[in-house]
């Protein structure tokens, strides 16, 4: 798997405080290579965490990070995923399964939703309203939760350091390896599509994608 030299530390993880995250652009590897499987090896959820906590310890590390519109039609290839739609419209941040998470910023909950669906779902998630917009930023999700972890409720203002949640084990998340999906949206995108999870997705078209101003950019939530 590539990654730069770019470390940053990530807020929104209370156990992880003050410890490095790094960079990784994990549809890189999956590219690699002159046999190109019709099923991606990394669907493999057990597999793809050791690989990824393997590269961790090698880069001294606590956790990795990357995605956001990132082409990943290699690394999800032969998911529900199609190739000319694999464009990833969030940052996954890949921590452990267990890892408390809270807001870097003062947030109101909007909903809770659980997806059970195992071939690409979302499984747990929370939407969340910025007290005061980031940028186009207004509202922003955290997906991939335990089931059942969820310490918040709608309506309920949170803090930097309540906790919300724990990250979600590959039978609670979806069907991924282990990981959390934040995705931020602008007003537009929560007036279109709220809380509704059958009318959007975490990935979207190539580049010029229609749906992409709708998502902007997240690494100031994280």
């Amino acid at each position: 798997m590539h990654a730069n030299d770019e470390t940053v530390t990530l807020s929104i993880f209370p156990a992880l405080q003050g410890k490095k995250a790094r960079y990784i652009d994990m549809n890189d590897c999956a590219r690699r290579g002159k046999k190109q499987p019709a099923r991606s090896r990394y669907l493999n959820a057990d597999l793809t965490d050791r690989a990824l906590q393997r590269l961790h310890r090698r880069w001294g590390v606590a956790t990795s990070f990357g995605g956001y519109l990132e082409d990943r039609k290699d690394l999800w290839r032969g998911s529900y995923l199609k190739p000319d739609s694999a464009v990833h419209l969030a940052i996954d941040i890949n921590v452990r399964a267990g890892t408390e998470l809270t807001v870097k910023y003062p947030s109101r909950v909007e909903t809770m939703v659980h997806d059970p669906e195992q071939n690409g779902g979302w499984g747990g998630v929370v939407f969340f309203r910025l007290d005061k917009p980031i940028g186009k930023i207004t509202h922003f999700l955290y997906a991939h939760l335990a089931k059942g972890s969820v310490r918040v409720k709608a309506g309920a203002s949170v803090h930097p350091g309540d906790i919300v949640a724990t990250i979600g084990r590959c039978h609670e998340n979806g069907g991924w390896y282990e990981h959390l999906h934040v995705q931020a949206l602008t007003q537009e995108a929560w007036d279109k599509f709220g809380g509704d999870l059958s009318k959007f997705d975490g990935y979207g078209a190539q580049p010029a994608g229609k749906e992409h101003p709708y998502f902007p950019d997240p690494m100031g939530l994280l």
